[in-house]
């Protein structure tokens, strides 16, 4: 009888490490179907339990990833206030999830969205102190934040010289920003363009003022000198006359 449960042990144990390396190159659906096997053919062995730790440990995490993914499938539908609901809920509550960091990468990308740009920054820090991120995407969030902060230096500069009127050098700036629809930098160009156009406007009618002054002077200093000549031919013919 014990020769018969080593036997059976190692076949179960077999069967287990059958379903390990299907696991291991993460092909899930055939691991889950050994793992089944297992507990099927060798119910009362140790591996038997171990294959129904493994089969739970699938179904928790098949339902830590459906959470995660509606949540995204909200951001790419731009519903982004409710996916940052849902996003913060699913970080609350598997704070230990290895979805975590992207989940708040998410999150910060759902903030610039709807043009929340510090909370974005915030939100990416986050992600960055998670223990759980990986190199890729912590590149890619360190390069998000450098790029708000790049167009909130460029914005601010903007407001600067807007203030003063200085519509030319304003709009420079603010075409400097990467992300277009920063803040409210449509209204503001489309403001600055009509300042733009107006002070064109301006200019040019001074300039055909000025102009017609000067034409006007032309003539007179033509006229004065035609007159003068006229009558410098006249006064020889009168001196003679006399």
């Amino acid at each position: 009888m014990l020769g018969c449960d080593i036997i059976t042990s190692k076949l179960a144990q077999n069967q287990f490490e059958k379903a390990q390396k299907y696991d291991q190159v993460k092909d899930h659906e055939i691991a889950m179907k050994e793992y089944q096997r297992v507990i099927t053919k060798y119910s009362n062995t140790i591996w038997a339990t171990k294959a129904k730790e493994r089969l739970t440990e699938y179904k928790n995490q098949n339902r830590v990833k459906h959470q995660f993914d509606s949540a995204v499938e909200l951001c790419q539908n731009k519903e982004y206030f409710m996916a940052i609901i849902r996003l913060e809920e699913f970080i609350q509550e598997y704070p230990q999830s290895n979805l975590v960091p992207m989940a708040l990468y998410r999150m910060g990308d759902c903030y610039e969205q709807v043009k929340r740009f510090n909370q974005a920054i915030k939100t990416y820090q986050r992600s960055l102190d998670h223990q759980n991120i990986n190199p890729e995407l912590k590149n890619i969030i360190k390069w998000r934040i450098e790029s708000i902060e790049e167009d909130e230096k460029w914005y601010q500069q903007g407001i600067v010289l807007f203030k003063k009127g200085n519509f030319s050098e304003a709009k420079s700036a603010f075409l400097k920003i990467k992300e277009q629809n920063y803040k409210d930098m449509p209204r503001i160009l489309k403001t600055i363009d009509k300042e733009l156009q107006e002070s064109y406007q301006f200019l040019l009618k001074a300039q055909y003022e000025e102009q017609i002054r000067q034409t006007r002077k032309e003539k007179q200093k033509e006229e004065l000198l035609r007159k003068r000549l006229e009558k410098e031919k006249e006064e020889p013919w009168s001196e003679e006359w006399e």
